[in-house]
């Protein structure tokens, strides 16, 4: 045997071993993931089993959802782990193509066993993804189930009719069982007392009582004197806006959470001591209190951080020191009110309390809030000439904010009053729940746009210390610091007022499951045909093009700044080697981040053949432009830096780009020519072959001067120029001659065209200072004397010029007799 038979020998066999192995690898990946796929099919049995059930609870219903979204996104997984295999699968069935025609030569053994093997690889994939599909859709079903029926109950809970708050018969029966819930409260107190007692044994009540009281009278002095180190003081200079935000979230935080830290430390005591247990969820009662806690902090903290009472140059509204005072006394009693209406609520949870008792504090509550939010808003009103003043007409119109939120706050109070008086004690709550969970959020989110701004609109700009510090460390140009800190700035509002708004509607039956959901379905993105949308795709898919394109500029600026200025080559044929080598690394770009988001050449192709018709009648300019750029840069019958004259446009060709030409003429004006004028129309190039120029003067002169002495000054001008080449030699031209005067024409050449102007008149003052000095130009007339005969037979007189005067006294020059 040959070698080289030996050889092809050893190739066959190692193909087929890493075939092999590859095929196992395979197999076993197809195993791990069909295991995956089985599990999450289990599951989906299991929870559409369950959503089968009527009657389901709230707490079940959110349980299933929480359950479905690791679901999906182990599904995900599993789909973009067999996907670029698949395709992998069918680019090595591509190479080895169709199999041969029945009637065809047989092909080899080897190829055919491979062929059967790639396409049992491929069919195993391929159902793997269609069944991670097919569960993947009846995940998102059942999401959508699952929010539909939490949506369904919290309607039907809302909308439930009940007793009118106005209605004698509930306020008798309410009041009737009241003493019945006073006495259910005080055994529930006893008894929690007593269960106590016996779980502190020993030396643990007094060690759990010591601790409690020592939490309880640290909590003033802690409290004061943070307050007194965090709250704002008046100052003699007004202070900037990031000093006023800065201590607006320090005041904050400390109203907020010295008090929450204390209720937090009280409740790790009971639960430590085993008092209570931690688990909230099993604890409606110390939950309902735990939050009532954090509404009330929260509440005061935001208030008297945006607010600030009292302090006037502090305060980040603009408001009036009455206004704000009022805005905080009734946030304060909404949020007490809400709060014990919660509590109230939380005892209809433990089955001891009556479902009448329950509903008609959770009215009243509502009802109590709407009437605090009726009273700040008719005494926070005023008359708005009064508190405008504007002396002569507005200039510019601004949304008035708060009289738009005034709007708003009176038809929710009107709703809420509606809502009681109809009978709708739950939507009235759930109403006035809505105004503080609606306004906390927007408080929050205006006191962090107002952070954003200070500290990236503001604070990171060029002229700031913390700018200047962090332009230099980054290396950045001010300008460009600039326009990043902005652009950072306006991405943050963005997100503070998308994650504002989800927030707002979660009550309202957007879950957070679903939130986290839409977040996934626009981050991993969905499927049109081949190719998946998604921002992650799509985010990624930007990167690569801006990749290619940095380092498409990066080999333009080499080309521009360090190899083809080393060149022999002129400015414009390295112009048009720089901008073609451009446009196919834009290309390139492109095409790479196509192929990365899955659309290949052959889509585009087939898009582009279905959009030719379109192309044709709408883009045809455009696309003719393009073409005639092209050749513009590749022909170089216009180049950079030329001196063109198309129709009544003339000046320097300053760019040549994909649709257009731009020339700037000689008054200092751009002028933009599409390419297809410049291909298709007449353009006269003053530089196309050299920058050589010609010089064309037309001198007249008296007849009374001697030609030949003419031309010898006309010679000598402009041999004595430097700037006139005399090769071309100049040339002197008698052109013609008329009653009075000999013309003569006066070329020669220049170097530099752009020249011509000046040379040109460099030229004509010369001539004229010799011409003066030979007195060319003061020489008399010359006689003509002319005899037709016949003439004077027909009444013509010709007579002789009048003969000089002459002068008194001796000629010039003569002595006297």
């Amino acid at each position: 045997m040959t070698l080289p038979r030996l050889s092809r020998h050893i190739l066959v066999v190692f193909a087929l071993w890493l075939g092999a192995s590859l095929a196992a690898q395979a197999d076993t990946f197809n195993d791990l993931d069909s295991a995956q796929l089985d599990t999450a099919a289990k599951s989906l049995q299991d929870l559409d089993t369950t959503l089968q059930q009527p009657g389901l609870s709230k707490d079940t219903l959110q349980k299933l959802q929480d359950e479905t979204q690791p679901l999906a996104l182990s599904l995900q997984r599993v789909l973009d782990h067999l996907t670029p295999r698949l395709a992998a699968q069918k680019a090595q069935l591509d190479q080895l193509g169709a199999p041969p025609a029945p009637k065809a030569a047989p092909e080899a053994p080897d190829v055919a066993a491979e062929r059967v093997t790639r396409q049992k690889a491929f069919d195993d994939l391929d159902a793997l993804i269609k069944r991670a599909n097919l569960l993947i859709v009846q995940n998102q079903q059942a999401q959508a189930m699952i929010a539909a029926r939490l949506r369904a109950r919290l309607a039907a809970s809302l909308l439930q009719r009940e007793s009118s708050l106005a209605s004698p018969a509930l306020w008798q029966k309410a009041l009737g069982e009241l003493p019945g819930d006073v006495t259910t409260l005080r055994d529930m107190a006893g008894a929690w007392l007593a269960q106590t007692n016996a779980t502190l044994a020993g030396w643990r009540a007094p060690m759990f009582w010591g601790l409690l009281a020592a939490v309880v009278a640290l909590y003033w002095p802690v409290t004061r004197g943070t307050r007194r180190v965090a709250f704002r003081r008046p100052t003699t200079e007004p202070p900037t806006p990031l000093q006023k935000i800065l201590a607006a979230w320090r005041v904050f935080f400390v109203v907020a959470a010295f008090p929450l830290a204390a209720v937090v430390i009280i409740g790790a005591l009971a639960q430590g001591f085993g008092i209570i247990d931690i688990d909230l969820k099993s604890q409606p009662l110390v939950r309902a209190f735990f939050f009532a806690a954090l509404r009330i902090e929260i509440a005061a903290g935001l208030a008297q951080a945006l607010l600030a009472p009292g302090r006037h140059e502090w305060r980040l509204l603009n408001v009036d020191d009455g206004t704000a005072t009022q805005v905080q006394r009734t946030i304060l009693i909404v949020t007490a009110v809400v709060s014990f209406g919660r509590i109230a609520a939380s005892l209809g949870e433990l089955e001891q309390a009556s479902g009448t008792t329950q509903i008609f504090l959770r009215g009243l509550c509502a009802f109590a809030a709407a009437i605090a939010i009726t009273t700040a808003l008719w005494i926070g009103q005023k008359d708005e000439d009064e508190t405008e003043q504007v002396f002569g007409p507005r200039t510019s119109q601004t949304v008035n904010w708060f009289g738009l939120l005034r709007t708003i706050l009176w038809a929710v109070v009107l709703l809420i009053f509606a809502a009681c008086l109809g009978g709708y004690l739950t939507l009235s709550s759930f109403m006035v729940d809505q105004v503080i969970w609606i306004g906390g959020v927007g408080a929050f989110a205006t006191m962090l746009v107002m952070l954003i701004d200070c500290t990236l609109g503001r604070g990171m700009t060029g002229t700031s210390a913390f700018g200047h510090r962090a332009m230099l460390s980054t290396g950045l140009s001010r300008e460009a610091f600039e326009q990043f800190a902005i652009l950072t700035s306006g991405i943050a509002r963005v997100v503070i007022f998308i994650t504002a708004v989800l927030a707002a509607l979660a009550p309202w039956g957007v879950q957070s499951a679903d939130i986290t959901g839409y977040l996934y379905a626009a981050f991993f993105g969905f499927k049109i045909g081949d190719v998946t949308i998604s921002l992650s795709r799509v985010f990624f898919t930007l990167v690569v093009f801006l990749a290619a394109y940095a380092a498409t500029r990066a080999v333009e600026r080499w080309l521009e700044v360090s190899f083809l200025p080393h060149t022999r080559l002129d400015f414009g044929l390295r112009n048009a080697i720089k901008t073609s080598i451009g446009y196919v690394g834009r290309i390139l770009a492109l095409g790479l981040a196509l192929a990365y988001l899955g659309v290949d050449f052959a889509k585009i192709a087939i898009v582009a053949g279905a959009l030719s018709v379109g192309i044709g009648f709408g883009l045809q300019s455009i696309v003719n432009n393009f073409v005639s750029g092209l050749i513009l840069l590749w022909e170089r019958a216009i180049r950079v830096g030329d001196w063109i004259s198309v129709g009544s446009n003339e000046g320097i060709v300053r760019r040549i780009n994909v649709r257009s030409t731009e020339i700037e003429t000689f008054d200092r004006a751009a002028v933009v020519i599409p390419n297809s004028d410049l291909v298709a129309g007449v353009v006269k190039n003053f530089v196309r072959t050299d920058k050589t120029g010609r010089i064309k003067l037309t001198v007249p002169v008296n007849m009374a001067a001697d030609p030949q002495r003419v031309r010898e000054i006309l010679l000598d001008v402009a041999a004595n120029n430097k700037s006139v080449l005399q090769k071309p030699t100049p040339l002197i031209v008698f052109s013609e001659m008329t009653g009075t005067t000999f013309n003569f024409e006066f070329y020669c050449y220049v170097s530099d065209i752009l020249s011509v102007k000046s040379i040109t008149s460099e030229l004509n003052f010369e001539i004229y200072r010799r011409f003066k000095k030979e007195t060319l130009f003061d020489a008399p007339p010359p006689v003509m004397n002319v005899n037709l005969p016949g003439l004077e037979s027909q009444g013509f007189i010709l007579r002789e010029p009048p003969k000089a005067k002459k002068p008194d006294g001796p000629p010039p020059g003569s002595e006297p007799a």
